[in-house]
């Protein structure tokens, strides 16, 4: 981060001594030819930029005691990889939409776009069904808990992908299939004997958040920004 600051006060030191140069009032055109510098080198948007963007994601969350046992499962899984950087269990979530790095200003956007169509639902009831890798489990990248399908959650998924392309983002291509990531791979892994299959537990997802990823040296960290409950009004 010093460094890129440091390139940048560098950047506008040049930039100074151009201006200095030129006399106020006169040789418009080296006015004219300095603001070119600035704009060809990136350097005013990347001071704009700087420190105002968030990488956001959309996600329903689940309740603590799933997470729990979602944590048991893991634990007992833990024996039989190698290779495997396994989530905290507080970050466990169902992903709805990764929306990447964006503008603190786009965030109010997002949540326009969420507001309506999450209040005309109610609660999903899902189940935890499986345990799968993407893209397969013989050369997994993502290790995940898969949930069972539910009609009305999909529903939901359709038309936030739909608000959000009408405020400027692109729809997601591949098929929506609930579930909640419990584990990455850089390289490759290993499995040893045989996987111990999860317990089928029920629940409600009942809240729909917008979250902050914030990457750091020991992994990201997520923190809340806007929370919408599913209470539609009947």
């Amino acid at each position: 981060m010093g460094t890129r600051r440091d390139a940048k006060f560098a950047s506008l030191q040049t930039i100074d001594t151009r201006f200095s140069s030129i006399s106020a009032g006169r040789d418009f055109e080296k006015i004219l030819f300095v603001l070119r510098i600035c704009y060809s080198s990136n350097y005013f948007s990347g001071f704009i930029r700087w420190g105002t963007e968030l990488r956001v994601f959309i996600a329903a969350l689940i309740p603590q005691e799933i997470k729990y046992e979602i944590k048991k499962y893991v634990d007992e899984m833990k024996p039989h990889w190698e290779g495997v950087k396994w989530e905290n269990q507080e970050k466990l979530h169902v992903t709805l939409k990764f929306l990447g790095e964006i503008e603190e200003s786009k965030v109010e956007e997002v949540g326009t776009a969420l507001r309506v169509p999450i209040g005309n639902y109610s609660p999903f009831e899902m189940e935890i069904s499986s345990f799968g890798g993407f893209p397969n489990l013989k050369n997994p990248r993502v290790l995940f808990i898969a949930l069972s399908e539910n009609k009305e959650l999909s529903r939901l998924y359709n038309e936030i992908e739909e608000g959000l392309e009408r405020v400027g983002f692109s729809t997601e291509t591949r098929p929506f299939i609930p579930h909640i990531t419990v584990g990455r791979i850089k390289s490759r892994a290993r499995i040893k004997g045989t996987l111990p299959f999860p317990k089928r537990h029920s629940f409600l997802i009942s809240e729909i958040a917008i979250m902050r990823s914030v990457l750091g040296p020991e992994g990201s960290k997520y923190s809340t920004i806007s929370l919408f409950r599913l209470d539609k009004k009947i």
